[in-house]
């Protein structure tokens, strides 16, 4: 299948007409990216192209839940009695390639809503195919497999729990291998069996499987009202939810933060305030104690050399009447051990030479006669305490930097904190619409609570009404018609259910395989997961170290299961094997930064041969967003006009809202 263009008309928050043209699939360029603010409108683009195809049975696809009808009128723009969405593929029909335009229109008709589908082939209108679209495109993309391709980041964040993946798994890996058909032939024959069964039954045990039919209805019904109240409330939250992120938009860019953090502003300068006066004082000390002495330091080394020469002056003048008696000492030892008298009046030259020098050394003028305490201090300085000084000046001369910018920092925050009449205005409203949403969540988990009650309560039901058929089915002994085809149609559900596994058993690892090279290309972290299998009976995905052993899944970080999840659909999308365009809603939004750039550069040109990727702000932005380079063919911006509530669909992504 490829996607030509989509058309909404007064759709959600789309008023008239917009049409949006999708990349053509390209090696090169085969990416579509669509920018957009949260609530302009980048999920009803997923949910039309959803919508156009599957209709009501897209439900489940885009988590809507309740009334078909309902959903409908509530996805009018404003006062609109008229939507449309025309969705323009290419797709095979009876084995050839045919330009197919489908479009879904409903409108309002009295307290009711109508809708009406209408197919074109080749720009001519088809009403062969019109009637028969929804086994037409089951047939082409089964909903089933379409889940692997068209998506959101929630979807991804829900598979980071894996013991919530195997549902997606076992649907998955079932529709990949051609089993739903498999478990439609089992239930149809369950359906047989039980009709069967009933017929056969006697007037007494008829009117309890009647009164055990009833009650499972009951149920059912239950149910059924159970998830139309799920859906209201469902819509009730998202509605909520946006009223709460246009509040919180209004109050950042009112300055709301900065007037909330007034208080902490305070306690942060005083205590800025106190940090610069420790600083200061620490320089006063410092300046009061040897720091001056770093202004004279040539002339410290100066008067510590001089200091040195008059020390040797005194040295010389101290030693030169020692050393005459000494060396008069010596010579006489030198006779009595008999040296040589040439030797002895050589050596007695040379001593009193070394002792005219000093005696010159020692005649020489002392104008500093510094004492010894002074002159050690003087040394003390030039080797070695300068530095240290000039090491505790650059300290707090930085401290003192510092300082100063950290409380300038603050007084400048301080003078943008904005008045507080127009700010507290809007905190109030953001403050009833925190509440408005707590309560929708709450309703809405209340709601999710109630369904899950009676889905055990149904479960419970039909559980006991099949127990009473498998025994009404076991005492009727007798050999008949009907319960030979009781017994068949057993025997018959029990060989596809063989024949289902058997065939999960053989192609499982062909799967296996496609996911753990997809796994091995997103994650950024080498040595981290050797492999990973899937249980053939529960569907549990198990991650395994590379030595072979056990990998829990608490073991890798929220950032690292989410990109398990990502690459379970990508592997199960590649396992497909058909060329599906993949249109991917929020995709990096639940991904930390670290792992982004893989899933950037790895998967998104990658997620299929035609890639429609709907981006906040905060995602495929400045280096993310260049990574995708030339890969990118066509670029979108939503942009949502907050006066009117309207979105309107323009070239140029977010360089559009910048300029």
């Amino acid at each position: 299948m490829i996607l030509r263009s989509i058309t909404l008309e007064d759709v959600g928050a789309y008023a008239g007409e917009q049409r949006l043209e999708f990349a053509p699939p390209s090696d090169e360029a085969p990416v579509t990216l669509v920018g957009g603010l949260n609530g302009s409108g980048k999920t009803t683009l997923l949910w039309g192209i959803l919508h156009a195809l599957y209709g009501p049975l897209a439900g489940p696809m885009v988590g809507r839940k309740g009334r078909y009808e309902t959903f409908l009128r509530q996805w009018m723009h404003g006062s609109a009695d008229r939507s449309a969405i025309t969705l323009d593929v290419a797709m095979p029909v009876e084995g050839e390639l045919r330009e197919i335009s489908v479009r879904r229109q409903w409108q309002q008709q009295g307290d009711r809503i109508q809708e009406s589908v209408t197919v074109a082939v080749d720009d001519v209108f088809d009403p062969a195919l019109s009637s028969a679209w929804a086994e037409t495109i089951e047939s082409a993309l089964p909903r089933s497999v379409a889940r692997l391709f068209f998506f959101d980041g929630e979807k991804v964040e829900a598979l980071a729990d894996l013991d919530r993946a195997r549902d997606t798994l076992r649907v998955a890996v079932g529709s990949l291998l051609g089993l739903d058909v498999v478990d439609q032939l089992i239930t149809d024959l369950k359906v047989l069996r039980n009709r069967e069964t009933t017929a056969a039954a006697s007037p007494q045990d008829q009117a309890k499987l009647d009164q055990l039919t009833g009650e499972v209805r009951r149920v059912e019904e239950e149910v059924t009202n159970a998830q139309q109240t799920l859906g209201e409330r469902i819509a009730a939250q998202g509605g909520a939810a946006k009223k709460l992120t246009r509040i919180n938009d209004r109050f950042k860019a009112a300055g709301g933060p900065i007037y909330e953090e007034q208080a902490g502003l305070l306690e942060r300068r005083r205590a800025a305030e106190e940090h610069l006066a420790r600083v200061r004082s620490e320089a006063g000390d410092l300046a009061a104690d040897w720091a001056p002495m770093l202004l004279v330091t040539a002339q410290l080394k100066a008067l510590d050399s001089a200091v040195e020469d008059e020390r040797s002056v005194q040295r010389a003048a101290e030693l030169t009447g020692l050393l005459r008696d000494r060396d008069k000492e010596l010579v006489s030892w030198a006779q009595e051990l008999g040296v040589d008298k040439m030797v002895r009046a050589a050596l007695g030259k040379r001593l009193a030479d070394d002792r005219a020098d000093r005696d010159v050394l020692g005649q020489q003028p002392r104008t500093l006669c510094v004492e010894d305490e002074c002159a050690l201090r003087i040394s003390h300085l030039v080797h070695g305490g300068l530095d240290q000084l000039a090491v505790a000046r650059d300290r707090v001369l930085r401290a003192l930097e510092h300082a100063n910018r950290d409380l300038e920092e603050i007084e400048r925050l301080q003078a943008t904190v904005p008045d507080a009449l127009g700010v507290e205005a809007i905190i109030a409203e953001r403050d009833s619409r925190e509440l408005e949403a707590a309560g929708a969540a709450g309703a809405r988990e209340a709601a999710e609570e109630e369904l899950a009650r009676l889905d055990r309560e149904l479960e419970k039901r039909s559980a006991r009404h099949q127990r009473a058929l498998e025994q009404l089915a076991e005492d009727q002994g007798h050999e008949d018609d009907r319960t030979r085809v009781i017994k068949h149609a057993r025997k018959a559900e029990e060989t596809l259910l063989l024949l289902r596994d058997q065939a999960v058993a053989k192609h499982l690892v062909r799967i296996e395989t496609a996911i753990a090279e997809a796994l091995h290309e997103l994650l950024h972290k080498e040595g981290l997961v050797g492999g990973l299998s899937i249980d053939p009976a529960t569907f549990d995905l198990r991650l395994h170290a590379p030595d072979g052993t056990p990998l829990p899944a608490d073991r890798l970080s929220t950032g690292e299961r989410q990109l398990v999840a990502q690459a379970m659909l990508w592997g199960l999308a590649r396992a497909a094997q058909r060329p599906i365009p993949a249109v991917i809603d929020t995709p990096l939004s639940r991904l930390d930064a670290g792992h982004r750039s893989h899933v950037v550069e790895r998967y998104l040109p990658n997620a299929g041969h035609q890639v429609v990727v709907l981006s906040t702000d905060t995602e495929l932005v400045d280096e993310h967003r260049d990574l995708l380079g030339s890969r990118v063919g066509r670029e979108y911006f939503l942009d949502f006009d907050d006066q009117t509530g309207e979105t309107t669909i323009r070239p140029g992504y977010f360089a559009l809202a910048a300029a």
